[in-house]
């Protein structure tokens, strides 16, 4: 029969194991996620060779869409995407494309194929300033947003971007209206002179409007 002693012994050495099994579960999800949110990078290199050297030709397929969706089982947008975003990395931020990236980071700090697609796509906004991009660079490598709180910063630059001018304002509202009432006489005008249902003086007096409503547009 075993002592209080040997017990507590056999319990704490149980105890040891649970938590290196446990230990190493939680290394391996970190390692899995990290090879996970990389993996993307070496498939959007070698979509990008494939289409660069027109490959596909070679392996009996006309079109890239074709060895795509039947070959790998992938959308051709999801296939230009990860191109897309890969040729980014190339131009913008290539230290991404390093083997020793992810070394040291934190695994927020290594972005997913969606992180680095929202970057290519506020990099081709007009709006935004060299110093909006990056900022929002930094935002994703060196803090670790993603989705919500990436679009959230954009909207809040696009809205500081965006220099409202009240004389255009004015211009541009005008400028509905009269084609919102251009249409509409237009479309009264025919009908009443189909129809006959109005009396001639009115139905003139519409289109003398109309087309002063025309010119005022052209002006």
């Amino acid at each position: 029969m075993a002592t209080i002693t040997e017990r507590t012994s056999e319990a704490a050495v149980k105890k040891l194991k649970e938590h290196r099994v446990v230990g190493n579960l939680r290394d391996r999800a970190l390692d899995l996620c990290k090879d996970f949110k990389l993996s993307w990078l070496a498939i959007g290199q070698t979509l990008h060779a494939i289409e660069e050297d027109k490959l596909y030709h070679v392996w009996g397929f006309e079109k890239l869409q074709d060895y795509t969706e039947k070959e790998l089982g992938l959308e051709l947008a999801t296939a230009r995407k990860l191109i897309k975003s890969y040729l980014y990395l190339v131009d913008e931020a290539p230290q991404v494309l390093r083997e020793d990236f992810s070394q040291g980071r934190s695994l927020p700090q290594i972005p997913s194929l969606d992180e680095i697609n929202f970057l290519r796509n506020a990099h081709l906004k007009k709006d935004l300033e060299d110093e909006d991009k990056v900022h929002l660079k930094k935002q994703v490598f060196d803090k670790g947003k993603v989705g919500t709180e990436l679009k959230k910063d954009l909207s809040a630059l696009m809205r500081e971007r965006k220099v409202v001018d009240p004389v255009k304002e004015q211009e541009k509202r005008k400028r509905k209206l009269i084609n919102t009432l251009i249409r509409t006489l237009t479309d009264f005008h025919a009908d009443m002179e189909t129809q006959k249902l109005l009396p001639y003086e009115i139905i003139k007096e519409a289109e003398d409007l109309l087309n002063k409503l025309k010119q005022q547009h052209i002006a």
